[in-house]
């Protein structure tokens, strides 16, 4: 499960729709070096370590790409552009 959680994180940042996040590097670049390190040595018996480790692996895959649509309900499109969230009325 962790290797399959690792494939789908670097898949979605690396190479997926979200590499073009201006976060996709930083996340992709901070995985890589903790696994790189946690070769040699173990990483994950530190729990606070441990737990960011996880958090950034689970939110990899959630990172959309620039100008992709958020989340629509009750009439607001909202939308992310230039790094600011902007909501709109759509019309019924």
């Amino acid at each position: 499960m962790f290797g399959a959680l690792l494939i789908a994180f670097f898949w979605r940042v690396w190479l997926g729709s979200a590499k073009a996040h201006p976060l996709a590097p930083s996340l992709a670049g901070a995985v890589a070096g903790f696994v790189v390190v946690g070769l040699f040595d173990s990483l994950l018996d530190v729990p606070r370590v441990a737990w960011q480790f996880c958090m950034l692996l689970c939110i990899g895959p959630l990172v959309g790409p620039r100008g992709q649509t958020l989340a629509r309900s009750e009439g607001l499109d909202s939308t992310v552009t230039k790094g600011s969230v902007t909501c709109q009325a759509t019309p019924e």
